[in-house]
């Protein structure tokens, strides 16, 4: 599959606008080393806007331009498919009835830290159950993914997926974890994955399933995205699958995040098409309508 350039439309009633960059006072900080414990006089790494660093992509060691070119190329494409993938959120536009929660799981009890839900759905969202909510009322606990959640090194977490729309969704999770590496929920073996990737009308799905810990191992900034399809994600899967081969849904490292990435956009444009008005679509390009997909997107530091 080529690479487009990074041009997306829209079809929607409304216009919204596309998710700014991130500021770097929200990225993980990777302190610069000292001049005097750091020697070398050509090496290099990768800065965000702030001019902080970004994770591991500082050498002590003299390299060429050429060998640090190949030695950051996988963070690179990895920020490529992170940002295509932020492209994507549509929180306050997407027609599809779907609500995500970002839950704390201990022996004990089950808290939620972070919900997120579309707010153009012709449904009404389900409220969170009392059990397992927290003490904040249910609008203090719609909060943004910027609003500053942090959770402890060593915490365990899971997603709450409902679908409230009235017709089976399918989804694919994918982010980058405290370390800025790619990851991504594995489907299983085989084509019949893509079937246990949908969630029925009126359902919910955790991730991960019980039975598996998803423990946060290292402090830094996470952000996970949750894409939802009226259609099935066949090309993204495919990508995921010849990576992460495994019989249960597991977290695991992605390294070819951007392969994925794409997949998943052919996917949504394809699941649109049927959507969209007649007109020449340009084959560089991805059109996607706002009845067919969402994006929600969430980011928590750990500390």
């Amino acid at each position: 599959m080529t690479n487009p350039p990074l041009e997306m439309a829209q079809n929607s009633d409304s216009s919204e606008p596309l998710p700014n960059e991130i500021s770097s006072k929200n990225l993980p900080v990777s302190p610069v080393p000292d001049p005097q414990t750091f020697p070398a006089k050509n090496s290099y790494g990768l800065f965000y806007p702030g001019r902080d660093a970004i994770p591991s992509t500082l050498v002590k060691d003299d390299e060429a331009v050429k060998t640090a070119v190949n030695r950051m190329t996988p963070q690179l494409r990895t920020l490529l498919a992170t940002k295509l993938l932020r492209l994507t959120a549509n929180q306050g536009s997407s027609r599809l009835g779907v609500k995500a929660a970002l839950e704390l799981v201990s022996p004990q009890t089950v808290r939620l830290l972070m919900q997120q839900e579309t707010r153009r759905a012709a449904w009404t969202p389900p409220t969170q159950a009392s059990t397992q909510a927290s003490t904040q009322s249910f609008s203090e606990r719609q909060l943004p993914e910027t609003a500053g959640i942090t959770v402890t090194v060593g915490s365990r977490i899971q997603y709450q997926l409902t679908n409230y729309s009235d017709r089976p969704l399918y989804f694919i999770v994918l982010g980058l974890d405290a370390a800025g590496n790619a990851i991504a929920l594995s489907p299983g073996k085989g084509t019949t994955s893509l079937e246990k990737t949908a969630i029925p009308p009126g359902e919910n799905f955790t991730i991960p399933p019980t039975g598996i810990d998803w423990k946060l191992q290292t402090s830094g900034l996470v952000e996970t995205h949750l894409v939802f399809s009226t259609a099935r994600l066949t090309q993204a899967y495919q990508a995921l699958g010849t990576v992460l081969r495994t019989d249960v849904r597991s977290i695991g490292l992605l390294p070819n995040l951007l392969e994925v990435v794409q997949g998943l956009l052919q996917d949504l444009h394809e699941a649109s098409a049927p959507l969209l008005p007649r007109a020449e679509i340009p084959v560089d390009s991805y059109a996607m309508d706002v009845n067919a997909w969402a994006t929600l997107s969430f980011m928590y530091q750990v500390v």
